[in-house]
């Protein structure tokens, strides 16, 4: 039923507290109805495209409308289009729940609405971004004396970030000025399991795609770092330098951390720039049963993490973190005439330290977050996760017609369906046909809406159902269901 006074556009204009409650209720029961129903709606719309063509008929008007008839179009044609998120059977990719409080954050950051990109634009907005990052320094193990950063919107800015300083370093300080024409060849290597962000940043800091350098991995998706070695040698033999060696602290696919360790040698030793893209396996800083496989990230000339992830904050909120703090600004810093208080005795402006002008306040809801939860509540859920995680494994490795990618480091999985040796036609189940049945899989567990998971590709050939834990609202009783489903679609599968 609507209300006899519905709110208006001019009440939005008010100053009236009373009409600022109003609006701010008429939002927060929406909220609190879809977050409430999470659980009991199929995670996934199963939608296509012409289910928004109401949505796609609906102007501008010239007059506006109450607020409660806005969102009444809101709860019917885009509502249930999402992907519920928040519930605890999402388990796909790498967006989880968000923790409630950094929702609410997340509005008083709207409220606000400070540009976080010069001190005198938002004193309290560059000291808070300030202390986040000394927090995010620390966990990383680099100073915050001389190390600094800067809060971007995901882990693509971060890595892309990097590999401009990088190239900076290179190249030389002329190569702003001149650009890379005429500059030695160079290359950048990474695993063969590194994000796709790392494709479009050769691309953009002008190194090119042609010399990323994909290097092999072993059996748990991890860097082949002989292989490595000798890539380096086949390139230096050509006359090409290393510019950066890259590692990965949590791979997209699997999980799977590199040996860090050894990869701060081998830049070390060729003098090339050491990354580590930390935007998914970051969280485990704060576990100390992952000081040993993380600890090389330490040795990192930048890092990149993901608080939006494995932090459960909102998007968006990532950082790059850089060992000597003074390369950022070094890289991107710039003397526009509008901005004349820059270079202020101790005061910050971002937008010096990255490509990024106008810059929301990210920090916010990540301090505000971190304040509430506090370490020992973090390590309490992502701990839950990286259990889950291995009990689906050690349960699939226990049924016949599973076969597992890998052992799980942190929160995901791989696997697929594969019938046993004993089974009639097994031998019939291999190559196009044997991925097949596993994209039938996944499709059957999406359309049935109690799980959302998602599915990948990997050994380049071979399509793995994966699940990813990431999600502080699941529990043990829903892994078991997602486990018994997966068990039971197999062998319908195989029954066909």
């Amino acid at each position: 039923m609507h209300d006899e006074n519905p709110l208006r556009m001019s009440d939005a204009l008010s100053d009236d507290p009373g009409q600022i409650r109003r609006m701010g209720e008429e939002f927060l029961d929406r909220i609190v109805d879809f977050w409430r129903g999470t659980a009991d709606r199929p995670v996934h719309p199963g939608s296509s495209p012409a289910d928004f063509e109401a949505l796609g008929r609906i102007g501008i008007p010239a007059q506006g409308r109450p607020l409660d008839e806005i969102l009444d179009d809101l709860a019917r044609h885009v509502l249930p289009g999402v992907t519920q998120v928040a519930s605890p059977r999402y388990l796909g990719m790498m967006n989880p729940p968000p923790a409630l409080v950094a929702v609410f954050a997340e509005s008083l950051t709207a409220a606000l609405n400070q540009n976080c990109a010069l001190w005198h634009q938002s004193p309290a907005g560059a000291e808070l971004e300030k202390s986040v990052l000394r927090w995010f320094l620390q966990l990383a193990g680099l100073a915050p004396e001389s190390a600094f950063g800067i809060l971007v919107n995901g882990g693509s800015m971060a890595n892309i970030t990097a590999l401009k300083l990088a190239r900076d370093r290179a190249a030389g300080p002329g190569v702003r000025a001149g650009g890379v024409r005429g500059l030695p060849p160079g290359a950048v290597y990474l695993s063969e399991e590194g994000h796709y962000s790392f494709e479009k940043g050769m691309d953009l800091v002008g190194l090119g795609t042609d010399a990323l350098r994909r290097v092999p991995v072993d059996g748990q998706f991890r860097i082949e770092v002989p292989r490595l070695r000798e890539m380096i040698a086949e390139d230096a033999r050509r006359g090409v330098r290393p510019v950066a060696v890259v590692g990965i602290a949590g791979t997209t696919n699997t999980g799977s951390i590199d040996s860090l360790e050894a990869l701060a040698d081998v830049a070390a030793e060729c003098g090339a720039w050491f990354h580590v893209d930390a935007a998914y396996g970051g969280a485990a800083l704060l576990l100390p049963e992952y000081a040993a496989p993380l600890a090389g990230l330490a040795r990192a000339d930048s890092v990149a993490l993901d608080p939006h992830k494995w932090m459960f904050l909102p998007f968006e909120c990532a950082a790059v973190l850089v060992r000597d703090g003074r390369q950022l600004r070094a890289a991107f810093g710039t003397q526009p005439y509008y901005y004349l208080e820059q270079g202020d005795s101790g005061r910050t402006n971002f937008f010096e330290y990255g490509l990024q002008g106008s810059r929301s306040l990210k920090a916010l809801k990540a301090w505000i977050t971190f304040q509430f939860f506090g370490l020992d509540y973090y390590r309490t859920l992502i701990r839950r996760n990286i259990a889950f995680a291995g009990w689906l494994h050690q349960r699939l490795a226990g049924e016949p017609d599973f076969e597992a990618f890998h052992r799980p480091e942190l929160g995901i999985t791989c696997f697929r369906a594969r019938p046993s040796a004993g089974r009639p036609r097994a031998a019939d189940f291999d190559g196009e046909r044997l991925n097949e049945m596993n994209r039938r899989i996944h499709r059957r567990i999406e359309m049935e809406g109690r799980f959302w998971i998602s599915i990948t590709r990997l050994r380049h050939r071979d399509v793995a159902l994966r699940v990813n834990f990431m999600n502080y609202r699941t529990r043990a009783e829903h892994v078991e269901e997602l486990a018994a489903a997966l068990i039971r679609m197999k062998d319908e599968e195989f029954a066909r």
